[in-house]
């Protein structure tokens, strides 16, 4: 593979190579730029947009979602630089007249609503006080004033807040996440291992949405295949509804080794059940075993673990949500292996799909097949690991009391022995 550009020396000519080489996704080295202090360098990665802009005004013109995620960006360096740095370089940055600060947030929450909203959708005012989040926010107040509640208002909030360079009190969760990507020459498809994360912020109004910085200039379309609407999916059926709270997610690199993770598209519908269970874990929820939730819990989700399945849209009924099987499990599942995770979490129709037990001899990982979202996160979370251990070898106990020595012909009865081995009780963990 092509090795990672430096956006800071990149010419006018290269841009179109690098667009064409598909490192303008997530993780490329322009967007890791946006979330440095050094004005400096924000300043590069506008003038680098800028010159994007410009060379492909043709075919923005076409790809109208693109086109606004660039001007979205344009605004969000602007902003984030001070609108004295377009003129001379300064190692901090300026404090923005009232208007313009205004103006900048403006236009970045109209340019990602242009990308990342379904048209003519009917959003709520918003009607949140960021008060209690910074001190003398005068401008933020008014632009929340005439603002609804969309994606593109909260990603406004959050450059804001990193201008000011406010730290916030959050709650995160992760999870690997298995998909595939069609790349290269041949359009070849592989199977990719990233991390999903998913931060709970003090502010968003019941809104679940990209983190801008970390999607990059990555399409999300809605769509049957979308993320976006995987995502709604999610929301919909998650039942974390007037909590008065938003929720951002990214997708980042699993390891340095197993992905780039340079994909310029998402889509696929296969991460929703990932995405609900990093969602509960953020917000400290878990399935109380009855179909509903409970409040305040600790869990952690299992960085070896992953579940890889679709939500039954016709039944979006929490902990009782039905999953469905998906496409690509084998290159999934060797993606997996070789980023060392060691379970896969599947629906229960997967098994009318792929061959389960074959695909756990051939490449030595535990599959688990599950009818339901709560039982999903049952499997993911970090503390079931032990109990798991413990009822396979249970299993394989039971098994192994029938076995005999081909010598003898005497029971190798080797009960006993796994029980003690595994006990909970008796764990180091």
């Amino acid at each position: 593979m092509t090795s990672q550009i430096d956006w800071l020396s990149v010419q006018p000519t290269h841009v179109t190579e690098a667009f064409d080489d598909r490192y303008l996704g997530p993780h490329s080295d322009l967007f890791h730029d946006l979330a440095s202090t050094d004005v400096a360098r924000i300043d590069a990665v506008h003038e680098a947009l800028v010159r994007l802009q410009n060379q492909f005004v043709g075919l923005f013109a076409r790809e109208q979602k693109i086109r606004s995620l660039i001007q979205g960006f344009i605004a969000y360096t602007s902003f984030l630089a001070g609108e004295s740095t377009r003129d001379h370089k300064s190692s901090q940055p300026e404090v923005l007249h009232r208007q313009n600060c205004i103006s900048y947030l403006e236009a970045i929450a109209t340019h990602f609503d242009e990308c990342w909203m379904r048209s003519g959708e009917n959003c709520p005012e918003v009607n949140l006080s960021v008060t209690d989040l910074i001190n003398d926010c005068q401008e933020l107040e008014q632009f929340l004033s005439t603002r609804k509640n969309t994606f593109g208002t909260w990603i406004a909030v959050d450059s804001y807040l990193t201008h000011q360079g406010v730290t916030l009190n959050t709650r995160s969760a992760e999870t690997p996440i298995v998909f595939i990507q069609k790349g290269g020459f041949n359009n070849k498809e592989e199977g990719l291992v990233g991390k999903l994360a998913v931060t709970q912020l003090p502010y968003g109004n019941d809104l679940f949405y990209p983190d801008a910085l970390a999607v990059g200039l990555a399409t999300i379309d809605y769509g049957d295949e979308g993320f976006l609407s995987a995502a709604e999916r999610v929301w919909n059926a998650a039942g974390l509804v007037s909590r008065g709270r938003g929720f951002k997610w990214k997708i980042r690199r699993f390891s340095k080794d197993t992905s780039k993770l340079c994909t310029t598209m998402f889509k696929d519908r296969s991460c929703e059940a990932a995405f609900a269970c990093a969602l509960w874990s953020a917000a400290g929820v878990a399935p109380d075993g009855n179909g509903g939730l409970i409040e305040n819990t600790e869990d952690e989700l299992d960085e070896k673990a992953v579940v890889t399945a679709m939500l039954d849209e016709k039944k979006l009924d929490g902990p009782g949500t039905p999953l469905g099987g998906v496409k690509g499990l084998q290159k999934k599942v060797e993606a997996a292996q070789a980023a060392g995770i060691d379970l896969i979490v599947v629906a229960e129709e997967q098994s009318e799909i792929d061959d389960i037990k074959k695909l756990q001899a051939e490449f030595g990982i535990q599959i688990v097949p599950v009818a339901t979202l709560g039982q999903a996160f049952e499997e993911l979370i970090s503390s079931n690991r032990i109990m798991r251990a413990y009822r396979l070898a249970i299993e394989d106990a039971w098994l192994n009391q029938w076995e005999t020595d081909p010598e003898t012909g005497l029971s190798t009865g080797a009960w006993s022995g796994a029980i003690h081995e595994t006990s909970p009780s008796e764990s180091d963990d």
